[in-house]
């Protein structure tokens, strides 16, 4: 924005810049083991590379990837366009002028809004499983709160949910208990990050091929060989686990979990993999493959949602029917082009932030 010349103001709630990859001990945010499952050739921006050798070559540690978060600040001084420490409370459209208003008072007016607030601070809201853990007689927790091994955690633990963060913690628990059970509804496909002769990230060409092959639907015979080939080398979906079998198949047209680590540690027996949950009795929790398991803490990892309560739509109708895919770009809305929305896009491969940078643009 600043290079078109536009006049730009970033406000941040937090004291410094980092957003979840910045580490706190308060709920959200990264873990103290988190490793980006994204390489950094696809997770840097293209105006700027990592100059500092990273702990594992290719996928940088949570501190490292924020390190280079601010020297990108620094790199092309940004820090004076942003307001730290500031909290927003309220966004509203007056006279189509944009008035932000934010914890301490301040009032920041633009003709423009773009919100790049994050999709990883509010939990999902699961009623339909928190009606079946009701009776369960020990604590829930959802993911956001947990940051390392920790006696509370180190149990029987029955943890929900397909996503990274479940196999993340799932992996670093197993290490600390041998009675981790990761239940996955509608099932999950895997990829690993790294192949072929020299063991290089995988998605410096993956994203490439797969746009090639899925690029309106031109190529199906080269999409099932692809699918072929993958399900031959590790299973169906990835991971060949029956229980986990998605009943939707979306193979290259949904999220794929790229934490494969989780899968050694089930072959090792440390890990154990279980459907969808059927219903809870006290401690006794039963699945719909007709198993049970009796369990001291559950976990769920279910997820985040894209909430703005402090942002008034300039009609009720764009609040009501808001979702980022219906967007111009996936990031202008269509009702309103003085409103933009970045980062609230997950790519199959690839990463956020590199996401966001395409949008930005």
């Amino acid at each position: 924005m600043l290079s078109e010349g536009l006049s730009v103001i970033a406000l941040e709630k937090e004291e410094e810049i980092g957003g979840v990859w910045r580490f706190k001990e308060s709920p959200g945010g990264v873990i103290k083991s988190t490793m980006t499952t994204s390489s950094k050739t696809v997770t840097e921006f293209s105006d700027h590379y990592f100059k500092k050798q990273t702990q594992e070559p290719d996928f940088p540690m949570h501190y490292e990837f924020q390190e280079y978060l601010l020297d990108y600040v620094n790199a092309f001084n940004l820090r004076k366009h942003i307001v730290f420490n500031s909290e927003i409370v309220k966004a509203e459209k007056i006279n189509e002028i944009w008035h932000v208003t934010d914890s301490c008072g301040r009032i920041f007016k633009g003709k423009n809004l773009v919100v790049a607030s994050g999709a990883n601070s509010l939990p999902n809201e699961t009623p339909q499983i928190d009606e079946k853990l009701k009776s369960f007689n020990g604590p829930i927790y959802h993911s956001s709160v947990y940051k390392e091994p920790k006696p509370e955690f180190c149990k029987r633990l029955l943890m929900i949910g397909g996503g990274e963060s479940s196999a993340d913690i799932a992996t670093e628990l197993s290490y600390h208990t041998d009675k981790v059970y990761l239940s996955i509804s509608n099932g999950q496909w895997f990829g690993v990050r790294r192949g072929g002769p020299t063991n290089f990230p995988l998605e410096h060409f993956s994203s490439k091929l797969r746009r090639w092959i899925l690029n309106g639907d031109k190529n199906p015979e080269l999409f099932s060989e692809l699918k072929r080939h993958t399900e031959e080398e590790a299973g169906f979906h990835g991971h060949g686990i029956e229980v986990w079998r998605s009943p939707f198949d979306p193979y290259a047209t949904s999220f794929i979990n790229k934490n494969t680590q989780v899968l050694e540690r089930i072959k090792e027996g440390f890990v154990h993999p279980k459907p969808a949950l059927e219903r809870v009795e006290g401690n006794m929790v039963y699945f719909v493959d007709g198993s049970s398991v009796e369990i001291d803490v559950i976990m769920k990892c279910t997820g985040y949602q894209s909430t703005f309560p402090w942002l008034q739509f300039p009609s009720p109708e764009m609040k009501k029917e808001f979702c980022v895919s219906k967007m111009y770009k996936m990031t202008i809305h269509p009702d309103d082009t003085s409103l933009a929305f970045i980062g609230f896009v997950r790519p199959v491969r690839g990463s956020i932030p590199s996401g966001a940078e395409m949008q930005a643009w």
